[in-house]
């Protein structure tokens, strides 16, 4: 997974544990919903203030649903924050040391929501670190300052510290990926140069092409990824004999969902690279009008004449679908 996508897993996180600390600290203040009441005066009085921005997520959502079906899991970090960190009724929600803590939060998303969507993985790695290492010390910190008993502030820091280390481990983990893709990506293009560069370019690509072939991946197995990657690469960089191979992977389905609009474009864009056969797979696609564009029966029988042979013979055959496809048979010899 990439480690932009993963970003938005560290906001879910931080919103469930703001919300479950204040519910925790609600269950100590007050009794059963009185907490609404002094809830809904707040926002309304925000909502009109110079702060407005932070209240009126949460006014738009009680003028919705009504404050009596209103609760904690309707909040958001921001409301959550600003009601945590006023000098009002719940003031005694929080401590000093918690709101430190909260400053750190609110520091994170406001540099979240102004991320550009070109950071390398490098930067937001660190952003990801510092920003799990805060939430982590909010945590730390609850179990130290709460209210909250301590067996219910125990289980809250056992939970998401958990939460916590999980969310890192993968944090790392897509790093890794990402720094393995890169390589990946560089080697495959040495080797793109390589076969543009060489004296006998299709020896060359029969021999890196091997290459790939017998390189296994986690499970001890061809790793066909890498290899369908360096055929795109191939295909993208004007070798067209990898055509051949790349209709054949969606022609056949193999490792990927049968796609015969793609198998239609690679076989038609290397027509002149690729086997007797696989112009039948073509002719097969064109007969039964599975490809992008629609093709004459003319079309069809000229790629067909292109596949005659002394010693094979065209035969049709009935796919599951109900489709009428072509494949080739040896003449038996008297």
């Amino acid at each position: 997974m990439k480690i932009r996508n993963r970003l938005a897993d560290i906001k879910v996180l931080q919103t469930h544990i703001l919300q479950d600390y204040f519910k925790m600290e609600l269950t100590v203040s007050f009794k059963g919903d009185e907490w609404k009441t002094e809830f809904h005066k707040r926002v309304q009085v925000g909502v009109n203030s110079q702060y407005s921005r932070s209240y009126m997520g949460a006014w738009d959502k009680i003028q919705i649903k009504g404050i009596d079906n209103y609760s904690v899991d309707d909040m958001d970090t921001t409301i959550i924050i600003t009601i945590l960190k006023g000098r009002d009724t719940f003031e005694s929600c929080s401590s000093k040391k918690i709101n430190q803590s909260l400053d750190n939060l609110q520091d994170d998303r406001n540099i979240d929501a102004h991320t550009t969507a070109n950071e390398p993985d490098s930067e937001l790695l660190q952003w990801a670190y510092g920003s799990l290492h805060n939430i982590s010390k909010f945590v730390a910190d609850v179990a130290k300052s709460s209210h909250a008993s301590d067996e219910n502030k125990n289980s809250f820091a056992k939970k998401y510290q958990g939460e916590i280390d999980t969310l890192r481990q993968h944090f790392e983990d897509d790093y890794k990926e990402a720094l393995l893709n890169d390589e990946i990506e560089q080697t495959i293009k040495r080797d793109i140069a390589a076969i543009r560069t060489s004296k006998d370019p299709r020896r060359t690509s029969i021999d890196i092409f091997g290459k790939y072939f017998k390189t296994k991946n986690s499970e001890g197995r061809i790793d066909f990824d890498l290899m369908y990657k360096f055929l795109h690469a191939e295909e993208e960089a004007g070798f067209l004999w990898a055509c051949s191979h790349l209709g054949d992977r969606y022609f056949d389905g193999l490792m990927f969902p049968v796609d015969y609009k793609k198998a239609e474009k690679y076989y038609s864009e290397g027509f002149n690279e690729i086997s007797p056969q696989q112009k039948l797979n073509l002719a097969s696609i064109y007969n039964n009008n599975l490809g992008d564009t629609a093709h004459s029966k003319e079309e069809v029988r000229e790629i067909l004449k292109t596949c005659e042979s002394p010693r094979w013979e065209i035969i049709t055959y009935t796919t599951k679908d109900g489709y009428e496809f072509y494949s080739m048979q040896r003449l038996k010899r008297d």
